[in-house]
């Protein structure tokens, strides 16, 4: 009786458009807390248990990885989430024709971080470091990969589990391998068990609930879409320099233990993000419906922006005031007087990336793709001129000045477009 009854609140969510929405915000705050709680809890014990430096060389093996996979994933997913959401049917085979092509992709990102190893004459421990990093993000990539069908379903409790899995696995095994006197190549193969395990679960789920996983090659296919998702690569691509370059060229200006010090404080920044990521991710399928109902799309945007604008402020006053205890009770009195202070500084990235980070959803969303990429190679540029300008001089607090003022200008650009030329062609069509 009682399950009936579950059965019946739970198909009730899934048919009100307003509850499943707070339904798959709230779902994916709570399992994506739980994996940015891992995430922080790694870096946490790294920095505890191992020191500064190797902390720093944890950042940038992470950083390289991010930025290798984000080339390599060439606007698949967004493809892949986007298409799926507009159209239900033609998604097996959208699926099939895509995923021999992102394998590939993903082979070839590992290819990649051996290159960037050799190019830029890293230690061989850093080398070590960097490859280690590279197949855990790689495997984790492929299981978001496929995850993209169930966001584009607004079936998030699929993600939930798969990810859950993945964070449990970490969360558990981490801190057991670390206060044991584990190294750091221990640690990223325990991320890389833990990514398997995700992209497992993944597999199944998928394979259950939507249809069997399978493969086609299609070449004409895979021209068509990489000619449509090349700007979204791009955008990407760009996104992911301003994101973590800064980590990059600390290392090569400063030396390792700026990146562990700065990287200390930016890890946390990742766990306050958690309720705009989940929240993008869920109204991402409302958003791609802007060319059939454009004038409830802008109310959706438009409200949206309004909720992630006090929150990020709210979020940035509170940790700007409580950096130094947040530093201390995480990371010890080692990082006292460096990281705390790139966190007052990086408090304030929580507001303008809140909103950003929407604006650049609807844009992609929305097929306006080509100006997303466009507006994230000026703030890249942006980024990186500011960054040869800042660290020098302030190191590690220079380039949390140059996060916060990249995210400003990114918003300001994004918000003009949005209000100048995408809003004022549907005002009067019907709804």
């Amino acid at each position: 009786m009682a399950k009936l009854k579950l059965m019946r609140r739970w198909r009730s969510v899934q048919n009100n458009d307003h509850l499943r929405l707070f339904k798959n915000t709230g779902l994916l705050i709570v399992i994506n807390g739980f994996n940015r709680l891992t995430g922080l809890v790694t870096a946490t014990l790294i920095g505890r248990q191992l020191g500064v430096a190797k902390l720093g060389d944890y950042s940038l093996g992470m950083a390289w990885a991010a930025i290798i996979f984000q080339i390599a994933d060439v606007g698949l997913s967004v493809i892949l989430r986007r298409d799926a959401a507009r159209d239900e049917e033609k998604t097996p085979e959208l699926y099939s024709n895509l995923l021999p092509l992102y394998v590939f992709a993903m082979v070839s990102g590992l290819l990649m971080s051996v290159l960037v190893g050799e190019l830029l004459k890293y230690e061989f421990d850093t080398r070590i470091v960097l490859f280690g990093a590279s197949v855990s993000v790689g495997l984790d990539r492929l299981a978001r990969f496929e995850m993209n069908l169930f966001e584009a379903r607004e079936a998030m409790e699929h993600s939930t589990v798969a990810i859950g899995a993945r964070a449990l696995l970490i969360l558990l095994l981490v801190p057991i391998y670390l206060l044991s006197e584990g190294s750091l190549v221990g640690v990223l193969s325990v991320l890389t068990i833990a990514a398997v395990l995700e992209l497992t679960v993944t597999r199944f789920l998928l394979a259950r609930h939507f249809f069997t996983p399978y493969w086609q090659l299609n070449v004409r296919a895979w021209k068509a879409i990489l000619r449509e998702s090349y700007p979204l690569a791009f955008t990407g691509i760009f996104v992911i320099i301003y994101y973590r370059i800064d980590t990059i060229m600390l290392q090569s200006m400063v030396g390792t233990e700026a990146v562990g010090h700065y990287n200390a404080a930016y890890t946390l920044l990742g766990g306050f993000t958690v309720a705009s990521t989940a929240f993008n991710q869920s109204i991402f399928a409302r958003l791609a419906n802007f060319d059939k109902n454009p004038n409830a799309v802008r109310g959706i945007f438009h409200r949206s922006l309004g909720w992630m604008g006090a929150l990020g402020g709210l979020l940035a006053i509170s940790v700007f005031l409580l950096s130094t205890p947040i530093i201390r009770l995480l990371y010890g009195a080692e990082f006292l007087g460096a990281s705390d202070q790139a966190l007052r500084v990086l408090a304030w990235t929580l507001l303008f990336m809140f909103m950003s980070s929407l604006c650049g959803t609807f844009l992609n969303a929305s097929g306006h793709q080509h100006f997303s990429m466009r507006v994230t190679a000026v703030v890249a540029g942006f980024n990186i001129g500011l960054n040869f300008f800042f660290i020098p001089k302030m190191s590690y607090v220079g380039a949390s000045i140059t996060t916060v003022l990249s995210y400003g200008i990114g918003l300001i650009i994004m918000y003009i477009y949005i209000r100048r030329k995408i809003f004022p062609s549907v005002v009067g069509q019907k709804t």
